[in-house]
């Protein structure tokens, strides 16, 4: 089994509506809202003593952005629902901290237009992992949020929904650097019918799955961002119309040793789904795939994407060094199409080889296929039907191709290709040309965790 879940309905109900109390109306700058409420002023505790839930509820209304400022609030267990153009803003140095539970922590549901910027998030007590869910129908913004701690519970550290198929919400730097026990935590889960945007973001050492989005409806695009030693899948689509760009994704050893470590799994959907202008490294650990196109997806597009293999990666069912790109056969989607472009996989390693294909209906032009160690190019499983080589060089210790398929090869080669140097380790050139260790982290942090 790939995933022990149980979170299909993760973002249902929360409770009744909120009570308010009438303040006066306050411009603020911009003219984003109506009324701009300084919660220390209204009798927030900064202190961290008093929990702030009441006072947030006593207040909040459609308009109204909350501000906090410097200091330490309690949360035990906040609820906001059915509000309109509503925010909660760090205006300074704020830091939300849980009460004694722990668990279900902030939950913004049925709102819309509804801004959460700027906090700290301090989920470091020993058996902390609370869980943040923030459901709207269209207009959700959440913007330089920063989860600290370790997340020490199996429920899932953020929830996020653009419910309206015409809805669109934006996550943008949301850092989770500090990872979470073995097996069941997600660190971002993801529903609903409208667009959602993950932007400069940084997930990282969670036990089931880093940005877990194939189970939405609408399209999930991810921009830029970091995502390292997540199991399962560092990065998860399969909505129609979703997108990786630009982002940086690492899979390592973990202990105990990973489940399944991937970096981008398509899945649970018909797709069309684009990986575009990223770098994928294999690092460690054990896994089916730097690049999976699983069972239950559809059509895939990679473009101008580095796929780098350590000899530390291994295959989940064997010794052999694991795949950069594994196109598996369809039994529950859409057979759909494949297309690899300007697409280079590289480094090497002991055994296996460098793609494997079950599939047909799969185009690879432009690529560069270079593998050190024991290593073969093109392993094709099941007479896949309709795959084209174009301009491709396939530069392997091994054999070139093995097993059979419906194959067209046009001006492909034997012939050597560069691609990147896979001696140099992990300061490897990227495909963008700057090394591992000047991507710069991207800011940012999600929301804590919902039961899954």
């Amino acid at each position: 089994m790939d995933d022990d879940l149980s979170r299909r309905s993760f973002l249902g109900g929360v409770g009744a509506a909120v009570s308010v109390a009438p303040i006066g109306s306050v411009d603020r700058a911009g003219g984003s809202f109506d009324a701009v409420v300084d919660v220390s002023a209204v009798g927030g505790d900064p202190s961290g003593g008093a929990a702030v839930d009441d006072v947030i509820t006593d207040v909040a209304r459609d308009g109204m952005l909350l501000e906090f400022p410097d200091g330490r609030y309690r949360v035990d267990d906040l609820t906001l629902t059915d509000l309109e153009g509503v925010g909660l803003s760090a205006a300074g140095d704020a830091t939300l901290v849980p009460g004694a539970a722990c668990e279900n922590w902030l939950t913004m549901a049925e709102v819309e237009d509804f801004l959460f910027e700027g906090f700290t998030l301090d989920n470091t007590a020993s058996g902390c992992a609370p869980t943040v869910v923030m459901r709207a129908s269209d207009g959700l913004e959440v913007r330089d949020v920063t989860k600290r701690g370790y997340h020490d519970g199996d429920n899932t550290a953020f929830g996020f929904a653009v419910t309206d198929a015409t809805g669109t919400g934006i996550v943008e730097r949301l850092r989770v650097p500090d990872g979470s026990i073995p097996v069941k935590p997600v660190g971002v889960y993801v529903q609903g019918e409208g667009t959602i945007t993950f932007r400069d973001c940084h997930i990282e050492g969670f036990g089931n799955n880093g940005l877990y989005a194939s189970m939405a409806d609408g399209p999930v695009h991810v921009e830029g961002g970091r995502y390292v030693g997540n199991d399962r899948a560092n990065v998860r689509l399969g909505s129609p119309n979703s997108s990786v760009r630009r982002a940086d994704i690492v899979a390592r050893a973990a202990d105990p040793m990973p489940r399944n470590a991937r970096g981008v799994r398509f899945s649970d959907g018909p797709g069309p789904v684009l990986i575009e202008d990223c770098h994928i490294h294999m690092a460690g650990g054990r896994g089916m795939g730097g690049i999976v196109n699983a069972y239950n997806g559809g059509t895939l597009e990679v473009r101008d994407t580095v796929v780098r293999i350590s000899p530390e990666y291994r295959n989940l069912r064997g010794t052999h060094t694991g795949y950069g790109v594994l196109l598996d056969e369809a039994s529950a989607a859409p057979t759909g199409t494949r297309t690899l472009e300007n697409v280079q996989v590289v480094g090497g390693g002991s055994g296996g080889a460098a793609l494997r294909i079950r599939r047909g209906d799969t185009t690879l032009r432009d690529c560069c296929i270079h593998q050190t160690g024991d290593r073969d190019g093109l392993r094709f499983e099941q007479d896949p039907s309709d795959v084209t080589v174009v301009d491709t060089a396939i530069d392997v210790p091994g054999r070139r191709v093995t097993g059979s398929a419906d194959l067209d090869f046009e001006r492909a080669s034997a012939g050597r290709c560069t691609g990147d140097d896979p001696s140099s380790g992990p300061n490897e050139i990227r495909g963008d040309g700057r090394r591992d260790d000047e991507i710069p982290d991207s800011g940012g942090t999600l929301p804590t965790n919902w039961t899954c």
